[in-house]
């Protein structure tokens, strides 16, 4: 922020801490954002090594080793049971495919 002094010239006036705090906070999310998006968004699968940049991304952005700790956890546990219902419904398409009943786009997900 600049202010004009009595002779003409503007006087510049550093940021408040507030400011700087605010700024600081704006750079941290929208960093945190885009490694999120290009971690996610792509066409990666969500594997360790996704999962350990977005750990280091996490940590990176001082959100503590707790708050990273329950946000990974709480994936691993997401991966974890769509792998279970995966392993759960192979049998039914195993069987499709083996009778014949199941073309490419044939079979339903929202059966399982």
């Amino acid at each position: 922020m600049n202010m004009i002094s009595l002779f003409g010239k503007p006087e510049k006036v550093e940021p408040s801490f507030l400011e700087k705090l605010k700024a600081s906070v704006t750079k941290t999310k929208a960093a945190l954002s885009e490694t999120v998006d290009n971690i996610f968004l792509g066409e990666k699968q969500i594997d360790p090594a996704a999962l350990k940049q977005l750990e280091t991304a996490l940590l990176t952005a001082d959100l503590g080793v707790k708050t990273t700790r329950e946000i990974l956890d709480s994936i691993w546990s997401r991966v974890d049971s769509l792998h279970r219902l995966f392993l759960a419904a192979l049998p039914e398409v195993a069987t499709s495919v083996r009778r014949g009943r199941c073309t490419d786009n044939s079979f339903e997900a929202d059966r399982l």
